[in-house]
């Protein structure tokens, strides 16, 4: 992960040494929050810098700089979230809470506003280490750079502001909207007040800072509570001060060797605040910046003999792991928490390249030194947290090794294909001094096993006691003697998992057949595959991880299928399984629809309904016939319809309808026939003839008189 620096803190009533600091924050119910403040209080003094610290890495400009020239230090660049230490004067903000918040001037201990001398330079580049430091596990972004936005979830500010804070009612160490991140109330900005730290103590403004941007992060007080529930103090100050104690940054950690992220007491004596957990609901730890395992380790930079790296744990369960070679002899390599107010109580672990413990340090101090005396070859340098709750945060690494003389150069390109149910492996050579190779396998990826010993200049191994179906990782080693080389990088293999061993097929209906058929290890997934002639087979499905059972409902009547089913995952497929077949049901022809009626809607369309007695339809046939002896299909209709609209009619005609139903099977019998006269009629005056039904001799002309 990238580098990250210091962190910071406020006080409380009081006075020590001449000096006001602050601690206790009491909240006030807004109607859009909790305003925390941060009060006055009597602080020891400060511990005391470790010597690490003089070796800072980055160094501030000889004489004043311009306001406009304050470097742009950045935690973490290419973070979305920021927390910007806003050090040159902030703009009024006119509802901030239940407050009008005024403009502040550029942080300056003097009277000049438009440089920042030599001193406050050093002033800002530590508070924003130590800031820094105590934020360095998330993915979060501490800057002195305006990102030009306060928008909620986005930008937290933290105001060095140029007053004391009286506006507020008081004299304060900083103030905070409880949640303000997240809901954006008073720009999502905080208000720490140097004057009344120290003045000007880059520890005491450091922790306000982080303090107060834990409030706006959702956190309250760490508050201590007596053994009967009755509240102590508002600001818990954890284990003491001096050497090796520890305080909540949500208490007051003003006097503690390291101020800490803390689970405790907050609101009441039964109610505890895991201030970690509520954190992340807001902004979420950084991705893991070194691999965990000896396979995944992290080069060390080396110059000559001389070694360095840098990490973050970000989590108490992290480890991160480097590795390097060297010759025989002592080694020393140093492990140090963060120079600028180091969170990290680490243990140290020196690893053979294989995993096997060669050294431990933990002597529960903010670094570790290892001074162990080795033979030469590859080894792992692994740092962790002590595990304590809030034993996170940055480290470094230094120190000497020995210039290997018999050194055996690593393995290279390792590979691995599966051929005929075994896995081949193939490697390059890279070392002229070898007198072995040492392979290994693991069916986990971290835990390896050595599989064979080989000889020198051996470059490959074909490894036949291997499973259908499982999966394998592979590495090896060269050795001199006893002298292991580096791990070669690791390759996996995928075998290919077994056909199933049985399959049953099953006729439901004259349309569905449903297969089931065994599971086998590795798989994940199957193929179905059918055919009509036991030859030819085409693939018509695929199912996922665990399925065992597939229906096939689009089938005709009356018809031999034949399936089988083949197990596949990353690996590739397996043969088919044994073969299973069944036969469709013939289907019976459906029931056939009754009570046909017509219904005339105008003079040119007519309405069929009639009553639906199939469950197996395909749809309906609708025939019209206009003597009531020779019917013609004029129109199909989907299964279930009930009616059908017609307005192929001609004025006066007689008709004649009925309707069957079909299916593959063929046609129901017919519906009774229903007819109807379309409406209609002749133009005024003109004559009509009727023909007696039962005698043509006899007709009878009748005239349509026009109406008056």
């Amino acid at each position: 992960m990238s580098r990250i620096i210091a962190v910071g803190r406020r006080r409380t009533h009081g006075q020590h040494g001449g000096m006001r600091l602050l601690e206790a924050l009491e909240s006030r119910l807004m109607l859009d929050g909790h305003l925390e403040e941060c009060h006055d209080q009597g602080v020891d003094p400060i511990f005391s810098a470790a010597a690490a610290e003089a070796a800072a890495e980055m160094t501030v400009a000889a004489g004043p700089i311009a306001i406009s020239g304050l470097p742009k230090y950045h935690s973490r660049p290419g973070a979305a979230m920021k927390l910007f230490l806003d050090f040159d004067g902030a703009p009024a903000i006119t509802s901030w809470g239940n407050y009008s918040a005024p403009a502040q001037a550029t942080y300056s201990q003097d009277t000049d506003l438009t440089t920042y001398s030599d001193a406050e330079q050093a002033q800002i580049l530590e508070i924003w280490r130590r800031v820094s430091e105590k934020y360095s596990p998330f993915d979060i972004d501490v800057t002195t750079e305006d990102p030009g936005n306060r928008t909620a979830m986005k930008t937290l500010t933290v105001v060095m502001a140029s007053d004391t804070g009286t506006w507020l009612g008081g004299t304060y160490g900083g103030y905070a909207n409880i949640d303000s991140f997240a809901t954006g109330t008073g720009q999502s900005t905080v208000y720490v007040f140097p004057k009344n730290l120290g003045p000007y103590s880059p520890k005491f403004v450091a922790e306000c800072a982080a303090h107060e941007a834990g409030h706006a992060l959702g956190l309250r007080h760490q508050s201590s509570y007596d053994t009967n529930g009755a509240k102590l103090t508002d600001y818990s100050k954890g284990t003491g001060t001096g050497a090796g104690s520890t305080a909540p940054i949500m208490g007051n950690s003003y006097s503690a060797e390291r101020g800490l992220w803390w689970r405790g007491t907050t609101t009441s004596a039964t109610t505890i605040q895991d201030d970690l957990a509520l954190m992340t609901n807001r902004i979420s730890y950084r991705i893991d910046d070194h691999g965990n395992t000896v396979s995944s380790a992290t080069p060390l930079a080396i110059s000559g003999t001389s070694v360095s790296g840098y990490g973050v744990i970000e989590r108490t369960t992290d480890a991160d792991v480097f590795s390097f070679s060297t010759g025989a002899g002592t080694l020393n390599i140093t492990v140090g928490s963060y120079a600028y107010g180091g969170m990290l109580n680490l243990k140290l672990d020196l690893l053979t390249s294989t995993g096997s413990v060669v050294a431990t340090r933990n002597a529960q101090t903010l670094g570790e030194t290892l001074s162990v005396t080795v033979g030469s070859g590859a080894y792992r340098l692994v740092v962790s947290s002590n595990g304590s709750y809030g034993d996170i945060g940055q480290y470094s690494i230094s120190g000497t090794i020995l210039a290997p003389t018999s050194l055996v150069y690593a393995p290279t390109n390792l590979t691995a294909s599966v051929v005929s149910g075994r896995v081949n492996l193939a490697w390059t050579d890279s070392s002229s001094n070898e007198t072995g190779f040492v392979v290994q396998r693991s069916t986990d990826g971290v835990n390896f096993s050595n599989l064979a010993t080989l000889g020198a200049n051996v470059t490959t191994y074909s490894d036949l006691g291997v499973v259908a179906g499982a999966t394998y990782q592979y590495r090896l080693y060269g050795l001199n003697g006893t002298t292991a080389s580096d791990l070669s990088n690791v390759v996996t293999a995928t075998l290919a998992p077994v056909a199933p061993a049985s399959l049953s097929a099953t006729v439901v209906s004259a349309t569905q057949i449903r297969l089931n058929w065994t599971d086998v290890s590795g798989e994940t997934g199957f193929r179905v595959e059918r055919s009509l002639d036991g030859v030819n087979f085409t693939q018509i499905a695929t199912v996922g991880t665990g399925v065992l059972t597939y229906s096939d409902a689009t089938l005709n009547q009356n018809t031999t299928y034949i399936y089988r089913v083949r197990s596949s995952n990353a690996g590739g497929v397996s043969g088919p399984s044994p073969v299973a077949s069944a036969k469709t049901l013939t289907a019976p022809v459906p029931n056939a629809p009754t009570n046909l009626t017509l219904t005339t809607a105008n003079k040119s369309r007519l309405i069929l309904r009639w009553t639906d007695n199939a469950t197996n339809e395909t749809g309906y046939r609708i025939e019209q016939s206009t003597n009531g002896v020779t019917f013609t299909q004029i129109a199909t209709v989907g299964a279930n319809a009930t009616s059908f609209t017609t307005n192929r009619l001609v004025a006066g005609q007689m008709y004649w309808y009925r309707v069957s139903a079909y299916n593959t099977a063929g046609n129901s019998a017919y519906s009774n026939v229903a007819s109807l006269a379309a409406r209609g009629s002749t133009a005024k005056g003109e004559a009509v003839t009727i023909a007696s039904p039962r005698t043509e001799k006899t007709k009878i002309k009748l005239v349509k008189l026009a109406s008056a």
